[in-house]
């Protein structure tokens, strides 16, 4: 199998040849495994990896109005976002690894659901598709995954969070002005790449984080009231284009599963060590309708753990999870500076 098949097998639950794999660094990861494979770039990394998934991004589309961007004193950077808040980026690990924090949000003001609608929001004529079509086309043999943030997540960015929340149960006219507007970027701005790229998107991919280490922020009822018809015409659109829909979202959020299977959702993404995220359980539940992608625990197995037990935690994650295909090796969240090369390399090595 290719890649490409490879992973289409995994999401459409048949059995792959062998279980697809993925994987996000932090800046210094990449660095490390760079220097251990003696390679200059990550593209030879991955293949090194055989790693089945390339992940386009598009930050070099943008052709819109200029964006702002300084350095301080101290080192941060702040730039300006299309959006039309601020980003503020600070090292968070001896001088690497730029951690990007959202500030200024500009819709904190906004008193009326005719204030979120006089906001100057994006605009997908600001966006180089033909640019955006190249580097998909890169990698034939490849699944690609394309995307970024979603509804709840840019409008936690546009408007102060607490205040949003306390909206939601309150005054919910503004928050759901808010997320309509933001979907209805999202929906133009992902057709039009869609369309161009022709194909070669396998996975349309959005982050929202709706949960807490303890649970999600939202009951099921609350989430769907909010959230569910805007996900279902994302989901709609990828199935349109013959793409596969990921959604993110960190946190202990079993109880809204249901709800994201029913709005069309393909894959979950990621699978942290939280109660009623255990693999056994999600396979047994949702393993016939859920492609579940990640769940090799960065908290405290992979920075701490010993490469045997890494292997021993990858070996049991894809004996549950990798039956008749619904299952992406991957570790949870992007890998940080603190895990050991040698557990990455064991982590990769316990793939079949």
């Amino acid at each position: 199998m290719t890649s490409k098949e490879r992973v289409r097998a995994a999401i459409e639950h048949r059995q792959p040849d062998r279980v697809p794999v993925d994987i996000e660094c932090l800046d210094d990861v990449w660095e490390s495994l760079m220097q251990h494979f003696g390679c200059s770039a990550q593209d030879d990394v991955l293949d090194k990896l055989e790693i089945d998934i390339r992940c386009v991004d598009y930050e070099n589309a943008y052709v819109g109005p200029e964006l702002k961007r300084q350095v301080l004193d101290n080192g941060e950077i702040v730039a300006d976002c299309y959006w039309g808040w601020k980003w503020r980026a600070y090292p968070n690990y001896k001088g690497k690894n730029l951690v990007f924090v959202a500030f200024d949000p500009p819709l904190d003001d906004a008193k009326t659901v005719d204030d979120v609608l006089a906001h100057r929001w994006p605009d997908p004529d600001w966006f180089d598709y033909d640019a955006i079509r190249q580097e998909c086309r890169k990698y034939d043999d490849k699944a690609v995954i394309f995307g970024n943030a979603g509804i709840f997540q840019w409008g936690t960015f546009a408007r102060n969070q607490e205040k949003l929340f306390a909206e939601m149960a309150m005054n919910p006219n503004i928050p759901r002005a808010i997320f309509d507007k933001c979907v209805e970027f999202e929906l133009e701005f992902y057709d039009r790449v869609l369309t161009v790229a022709d194909g070669a998107i396998d996975i349309l991919k959005v982050a929202d984080d709706f949960g807490t280490q303890k649970n999600a922020f939202f009951s099921p009822g609350m989430w769907r009231d909010f959230f569910a018809e805007n996900l279902r015409k994302l989901t709609d659109l990828a199935h349109r284009h013959g793409a596969y829909f990921m959604i993110h979202s960190c946190g202990a959020i079993r109880s809204l599963i249901p709800e994201l299977v029913a709005c069309g959702v393909d894959i979950l993404d990621p699978i942290q060590k939280l109660p009623g995220l255990e693999p056994e359980g999600l396979k047994r539940e949702f393993g016939d309708r859920l492609t579940f992608h990640g769940g090799i625990d960065t908290q405290h197995l992979l920075p701490y753990g010993t490469p045997e037990a890494v292997a021993a935690e990858t070996r049991h994650f894809v004996e549950v999870l990798n039956r008749d295909g619904g299952y992406i090796l991957a570790a949870t969240v992007p890998l940080q500076a603190d895990v050991p090369i040698e557990n990455v390399l064991a982590m990769y090595a316990t793939r079949d």
